[in-house]
C-alpha cells in the first residue's frame, strides 16, 4: 500500500486504500456471507448486498489510513513516523463490525507478542508498521544511504522487539512455574446447531463428563462450551437442573452415576417472571419478535451438589446473531436486519468464585474485544480467564481459527492463562506468554484435561488501557494539519535586533 500510494494526493490514496481494504476483508471474512445465508436465512441477493456493504465498511479503515499517510507525507512529515501513528490511530478509533488488528499476523510467534503486556494489541501493530514502512522506504528511496538507513531502522526494530520478547517470555515462565494450579476437564461436544433439534445435548455433555471424571479423578472443575444447554432454563430452577439433570440423571434413581466436580456450563437463561411456566424448546433459529421471556446467553457455575456459585451474562452481543449491526447507533437497524436470537443483559460482569480462586468468564467473540475485555478484567481481578464459544454457525470456514488467533493476545495483555472451551474448536489453553499450552483436535467430539496456573498481578496494560494511544491520535492529526517545512522555516528565522 505504501509503495502504491507514493506521490498520490489523498483522494487517489483513499481509493487504493479502499480497494485493498475491501479485498482483504472480503477474503478473510467470507464466513460472514455464509452465516448470513445459513444462520440468518437470507437469500442470495440480500446476503450478497449486505456482505458487500459489510466489506466496504470494514475496508474503509484502510482508506482512512491511506488518507492520513498521504496528507502527512505531503506536509513534509517522514513516512517512518506517519504510517505507524496512522495505523495505531485507525485501529484505535475506527468502529469495525468484527474488529481485528495487524498484530494478528504474528500470533504464531509468541516472542513478538510480549509488548502487549504494556500496550495491548496496538503496540504490536505499531512496531509491525514500523518494520513495514522501513521496507517501503528502502524501496522508494533513490539514494543508497537513505535506503541503508531505512533497512537498519527496520532491522533494529525487529531485533529489539525479539530480544525484549525473549527476555520477558523467560521471566513470565519462571514466575508461572511457582503459582497454584487447577486441573480442569473440558468437553467439546461438536453439536451441529445449524441442523436443528438433535435431542437433548446435555446428555452428550454429561456422558462425556462422566467418562472424563472416571479417567482423570481429582479434577477441580469441568467446563462445557457456550449454549451447551440451548433451551431456556429458569434461573429459579437452576439448582434443581444441575442436581437432577446436568450432574446426574435422576430417572436412574439412587444408583445414578453422578458428576462430583464443580461445573461451569454455557446456558440460555430465562430471567423472566418466575411464576410463568418455561418451555424447554430449543431457541428458534429464525428471526422473530421478542418473547415475553427475558433470555440471556450466560455461563453458570455450580458446585458438585448443584448449588449455584455464580452467573455471568454475555455483555457484548454478536452483530447479526444476537443484535442488529450498528443498533447502538440507530434502533431502526433491528427492523432492517433483525437478529437471529434476541438476548438481553441482566447482570453486570463479575468474577465467579471457585474456592479461593476467581474466574473471569467471557462468551463467544467477547475475547476479541480487547477494550471491554480489559475493563472487565480490571474490575473483576481474576486468577484465570475462561472463554466459552460456539463457532458452529461458521463450521468449515476460517472463522474459528481467526477467532482463536485474535483471542491469544488477551493472555499476554493480562499475563493469565486463557482457557477457551468451544463446541467444535478451537478448544485450547493459551499460556500467559501467548504460547498454545494445550489443545483438543477441532471439528470432532472430544474431551481432555488441562492444568493451568493461577495468577492475579495486574499488568501495565491492565492499569492504563488504551489511554496512552490517544497521544498517537493527537500526533497524527497534528501531522496532517501542519506543514513541517513551514515550522522549520519559522524555527530558522534570525532574531530581531
Amino acid at each position: 500500500l505504501l509503495v502504491a500510494i507514493d506521490g498520490l494526493r489523498w483522494p487517489g490514496a483513499a481509493a487504493l486504500g479502499l480497494i485493498q481494504g475491501v479485498l482483504t476483508n472480503a477474503a478473510t471474512q467470507s464466513w460472514v456471507l455464509e452465516g448470513l445465508q445459513g444462520t440468518a436465512g437470507m437469500g442470495i441477493l440480500g446476503s450478497g448486498f449486505f456482505f458487500a456493504g459489510f466489506a466496504i465498511w470494514q475496508g474503509m479503515r484502510t482508506a482512512c489510513l491511506a488518507i492520513l499517510v498521504s496528507l502527512g507525507v505531503a506536509r513534509g512529515w517522514p513516512r517512518l513516523g506517519v504510517f505507524p501513528l496512522g495505523l495505531v490511530a485507525v485501529e484505535l478509533l475506527y468502529p469495525m463490525v468484527f474488529p481485528w488488528f495487524t498484530a494478528i499476523y504474528v500470533h504464531t510467534q509468541p516472542a513478538w507478542l510480549q509488548l502487549a503486556e504494556s500496550g495491548g494489541p496496538l503496540i504490536v501493530s505499531g512496531w509491525l508498521a514500523l518494520v513495514n514502512v522501513s521496507l517501503a522506504e528502502a524501496l522508494l528511496r533513490r539514494r543508497s544511504a537513505a535506503r541503508v538507513r531505512a533497512i537498519v531502522a527496520g532491522a533494529a526494530t525487529l531485533l529489539i522487539v525479539t530480544g525484549i520478547g525473549w527476555l520477558w517470555t523467560r521471566d513470565v515462565e519462571r514466575t508461572m512455574s511457582g503459582v497454584p494450579r487447577l486441573r480442569i476437564g473440558v468437553v467439546q461436544g461438536d453439536i451441529d446447531k445449524t441442523k436443528g433439534a438433535q435431542g437433548d445435548p446435555v446428555l452428550t455433555f454429561r456422558s462425556a463428563s462422566l467418562e472424563l471424571v472416571r479417567e482423570s479423578p481429582g479434577l477441580d472443575l469441568l467446563v462445557w462450551p457456550e449454549t451447551a444447554v440451548p433451551y431456556p432454563t429458569r434461573v429459579g430452577k437452576l439448582p434443581r437442573f444441575f442436581r437432577d439433570h446436568a450432574l446426574r440423571d435422576r430417572r436412574d434413581g439412587a444408583t445414578a452415576e453422578r458428576i462430583s466436580v464443580p461445573l461451569l456450563a454455557g446456558m440460555v437463561l430465562d430471567n423472566g417472571d418466575p411464576t410463568r411456566d418455561s418451555t424447554r424448546a430449543p431457541i428458534r433459529e429464525t428471526a422473530a419478535e421478542p418473547d415475553a421471556e427475558v433470555l440471556s446467553n450466560s455461563a453458570v457455575l455450580a458446585d458438585a451438589n448443584g448449588r449455584v456459585l455464580g452467573i455471568y451474562d454475555k455483555q457484548q452481543l454478536v452483530p447479526i446473531g444476537e443484535r442488529a449491526p450498528f443498533s447502538d447507533w440507530h434502533k431502526g437497524m433491528d427492523a432492517i436486519l433483525p437478529p437471529v436470537t434476541r438476548f438481553s443483559i441482566t447482570r453486570p460482569p463479575r468474577a465467579l468464585p471457585l474456592g479461593s480462586s476467581r474466574l473471569f468468564v467471557s462468551i463467544c467473540y467477547e475475547d476479541i474485544l480487547h477494550r471491554s475485555f480489559r475493563t472487565a478484567v480490571h474490575e473483576t481481578v481474576p486468577d484465570l480467564l475462561i472463554n466459552l464459544t460456539s463457532d458452529s454457525w461458521f463450521k468449515g470456514s476460517s472463522a474459528a481459527e481467526l477467532h482463536f488467533a485474535l483471542a491469544k493476545l488477551r493472555a499476554v495483555e493480562h499475563r493469565r492463562f486463557l482457557l477457551r472451551v468451544t463446541n467444535d474448536g478451537v478448544t485450547a489453553a493459551v499460556a500467559p506468554t501467548g504460547r498454545v499450552h494445550w489443545q483438543l483436535p477441532p471439528g470432532e467430539r472430544a474431551r481432555g484435561v488441562v492444568e493451568v496456573g493461577l495468577f492475579r498481578e495486574p499488568t501495565r496494560y491492565e492499569r492504563l488501557g488504551d489511554v496512552p494511544w490517544f497521544g498517537a491520535v493527537g500526533l497524527i492529526v497534528l501531522m496532517t494539519l501542519t506543514d513541517r517545512h513551514r515550522i522549520r522555516r519559522h524555527g530558522r528565522r534570525p532574531p530581531v535586533s
